[in-house]
């Protein structure tokens, strides 16, 4: 079941909240046009749930139907917690690897544009996501997990990560050892070259801790939000396709084939040596 339809009342509720305490407190986090095209874009999740069932659906049911190794049981307390973290695992490299390739990034980059950081800005979704996201999970059904269990414990991962996007809840003491925090995942939406490509873990930080890619925040470096290079549009149907733009673009000036299919798969942020 997904759960997350249940869930945006609370999100909207908790979005006014924090707005109106940092009004109270004389530090407000919202820009109203940012917020605005934050929402707007979250709104476009929904068709792209209609793309990942359509071509992430088909692939599952055939991994879950013929390839998978067992089938666990669903109504197992064991089989949720096992599948909770393992869903979490596959989103850290998915989540990784949607900074580190053009490809993904093109797609990922849309929920790192605001310059602001508050509730709103995690509601700010791609709409291209599920053409490629899907991919990264069909191991999860080759290794047994039913696919309502998948769907359930996908959900609640991204309900989860809802509330770390706020710039009023301080450090959390042993959690951030732990867990995705809003302390370490304010540090993931900075570009400041300290923090920039860390902490990529959806509700578990212990995958960072162990590949390499944990940066705790430093009180005496304030975050920088957004992405480098400007935007200079709150445009929902650009701040989805500009990066596939100028991905395009790279490829057809670039003068040689081995660079023109090297473009997407990438180091996000190459340029092909032939071009100025």
């Amino acid at each position: 079941m997904d759960y997350v339809p249940y869930a945006v009342p609370f999100f909207l509720l908790a979005i006014l909240i924090e707005f109106a305490y940092g009004v109270i407190k004389k530090n407000n986090t919202y820009r109203l046009n940012d917020a605005i095209s934050s929402l707007f874009m979250g709104s476009l999740r929904s068709a792209n749930n209609l793309i990942f069932i359509g071509l992430g659906g088909y692939v599952f049911y055939l991994t879950e139907t013929y390839f998978a190794l067992w089938r666990m049981d669903a109504s197992s307390p064991l089989t949720w917690v096992f599948a909770f973290v393992v869903y979490d695992f596959f989103y850290y490299w998915f989540h990784r690897i949607s900074h580190e390739r053009q490809i993904f990034w093109a797609s990922h980059v849309a929920h790192h544009q605001s310059e602001d950081y508050n509730l709103s800005t995690a509601l700010r979704q791609t709409g291209t996501g599920a053409l490629l996201t899907w991919v990264f999970y069909i191991p999860v059904f080759w290794i047994g997990v039913p696919s309502y269990v998948f769907v359930s414990v996908a959900s609640i991962n991204l309900i989860y990560q809802f509330w770390v996007h706020s710039e009023h809840i301080p450090k959390l003491g042993w959690y951030e050892l732990l867990f995705v925090t809003p302390s370490n995942h304010r540090v993931h939406h900075a570009q400041n070259e300290n923090y920039i490509d860390k902490n990529y873990g959806g509700v578990f930080i212990i995958w960072d801790r162990m590949f390499g890619t944990f940066k705790e925040e430093d009180e005496n470096e304030a975050c920088i939000y957004g992405i480098r290079g400007t935007l200079n549009t709150f445009n929902p149907i650009w701040a989805n396709l500009h990066i596939y733009v100028s991905i395009f673009k790279d490829m057809w000036n670039a003068q040689n084939w081995k660079e023109k299919i090297h473009v997407p798969f990438a180091r996000t942020g190459w340029k092909p040596s032939s071009l100025p």
